[in-house]
Formats: structure tokens, C-alpha cells, sequence
């Protein structure tokens, strides 16, 4: 095999590197909190090259903050090592290379779609060389603005929502099979993967989809209404196949996709659909965060 071996930089130097000049008793507080997982992140970074070369395995290995675009086709596998934040930097250039996503500092780091460990790894990288251990796909969602892709395929959500989160947001909303739409005031809408509906979706009163699910569901947040007033639509499942339409209302929105991982500017009247992608990432493993959370749902072997 010919890995790509992606790993982040610790807490610790993140923020020693993000700061600069620090005060005494800064750098007393960011020691504190963060010199235990940079340990162990060291050691897992360590242990992924380690367990790589045992298996025979060639590997490039890079620093996420430096990666840039890569071609996937020269490579059968993807290793990240950090947290989930790590396998989202690289997950949106891979549509055939399959993943696997290693937790660095389990302790710390949630890791929701990192089902290694520094004490697993080697036990997935043989089982993955040998043809034991199958990818699952894990299902994204495609967004578009007037008509045209942007962005990268969602792993977990996207947000649509005015710049400032202060702001109230405006939009005009239609789901699949309503005859019309209506005119909405709230804090924004929330749109996720069924990976991504147990996290912001779910807090902000959604349901929990299966994994195996190619639905998406869309969320509004803090809908604003007067007396005597409610809106239709506030929250619902998109089937597979059909498309959530969003007009923006706003001179100046704002699409985040996976968090930060990539913001799309808006204007008054652009027109946003959120709908399931043709392309999933194919991940190797799960976590035992994954399980526990999506068992409930199905979806998930136990």
C-alpha cells in the first residue's frame, strides 16, 4: 500500500504558534491543559508511522496546516491522526480513496469518526492491508447556490444563517412536496448528513437519522414569530433524491459548511439547495462514540 499519513499539530503548539507573546501566566494556563494530550499525540503520531512500516506499507507523511490539494488516485489510503477536525481537512478531496481516522488523544478529543487509537491502529492497518477490514460509506450532502456546487460535499451539517450570529436571519423556505413556501425569521437554518445529525442538529431538536439512511434533515433554529402567529415548516426529513430550497433575505448571509471547513457568501434572493450527495467518503471503522449515539437509531452494526 501507498498511505497518505496526515497529522495535525498538537493543541499545545497551536496555540504557542497562534499567540506569540504570552504572559507568564499564559503560558502556565496552556501548559496545564494542553501538555498531556500533546504527549499523547506525539505518541500516536509515532505509532501510526511505526505500525505503517511493519505492514510494508510506503507513506507520505504530511502536516495538515500544509497540506495543500493533493491527487488522491496515488494513493489506497488515507491515515489521519488527531481528531475529527484533522479528517475533515482532507475528507472533501477523497471521492474513491478510502479512510481512516485515528484519535490522537482519546481523553480530550471526542473523535466521532475516529475509530483508531494509538493502541488500535496496527490492528486495523494489517486487517485493511489483508483485505479483512471493508470501508462503510459515509453519506454527504451536496450544496448548491443558484444552481452551481459550492463548497465541498458536507460531511456533518451546514448552517445558513446571517454573518453575524447576533443578526436575526431572513429566508424564504420550501421543502420537497410543499405547494408553497413561506417567508421566515430566525436564528438560521441547520441542514445535516445523517452522520451529522447527532451533533448541532440533534441539540437544536432534530432526530437522530440511521447511518445507512440517504436522507437529510433540515432544522430551524429559533424560529421568530409574533402572537397568535407559527410557521409551517420548522423542521423535517428530505428523502433521498429530493432538494431542500432556501432564498436568502439577507444582503449578506453566509453558508457554513462543516463548521468553518468552508464559508459561501450569500446575497439577497440567491437560491440554496441542500440535497444528498452522489459521492460518500468511505471510512474504515467505528468509533465506539459512533456506536453508541447511532445505535439507537439502527444503522450501525453492534
Amino acid at each position: 500500500m501507498h498511505v497518505l499519513l496526515v497529522h495535525k499539530r498538537s493543541n499545545l503548539e497551536a496555540y504557542t504558534r497562534k499567540w506569540g507573546k504570552q504572559t507568564k501566566e499564559q503560558r502556565a494556563a496552556v501548559e496545564r491543559v494542553f501538555s498531556a494530550a500533546a504527549v499523547s499525540h506525539e505518541r500516536a503520531v509515532v505509532e501510526a508511522c511505526d505500525s505503517l512500516d511493519r505492514i510494508g506499507a510506503t507513506f507520505d507523511l504530511r502536516l495538515r496546516d500544509e497540506l495543500k490539494k493533493f491527487d488522491e488516485k496515488k494513493y489506497d489510503l488515507v491515515v489521519t491522526v488527531g481528531g475529527d477536525g484533522t479528517l475533515l481537512s482532507v475528507a472533501p478531496q477523497l471521492v474513491h480513496t478510502p479512510a481512516l481516522a485515528m484519535n490522537s488523544s482519546p481523553k480530550t478529543s471526542v473523535g466521532f469518526f475516529a475509530a483508531a487509537n494509538r493502541k488500535t491502529v496496527r490492528g486495523f492497518l494489517k486487517r485493511i492491508a489483508s483485505g479483512e477490514e471493508k470501508p462503510w460509506p459515509v453519506h454527504r450532502m451536496a450544496v448548491t447556490k443558484n444552481g452551481v456546487l459550492v463548497g465541498h460535499p458536507a460531511l456533518n451539517d451546514a448552517l445558513f444563517a446571517h454573518q453575524s450570529p447576533v443578526m436575526t436571519t431572513r429566508h424564504f423556505l420550501k421543502p420537497p412536496g410543499a405547494r408553497t413556501g413561506e417567508d421566515q425569521k430566525s436564528s438560521g437554518i441547520w441542514v445535516s448528513t445523517p452522520a451529522g445529525s447527532s451533533s448541532a442538529a440533534r441539540a437544536a431538536g432534530g432526530i437522530l437519522l440511521p447511518l445507512d439512511s440517504r436522507d437529510i434533515q433540515y432544522i430551524v433554529r429559533e424560529p421568530y414569530v409574533t402572537v397568535n402567529e407559527r410557521y409551517r415548516y420548522t423542521k423535517g426529513v428530505v428523502l433521498a433524491g429530493r432538494k431542500l430550497v432556501v432564498q436568502s433575505r439577507l444582503p449578506r448571509g453566509c453558508i457554513f459548511i462543516d463548521g468553518s471547513a468552508h464559508e459561501e457568501i450569500t446575497g439577497f434572493g440567491d437560491e440554496i439547495t441542500f440535497s444528498i450527495s452522489r459521492t460518500p467518503l468511505m471510512l474504515y471503522g467505528k468509533s465506539e462514540v459512533l456506536r453508541a449515539i447511532h445505535a439507537t437509531a439502527g444503522g450501525v452494526d453492534r
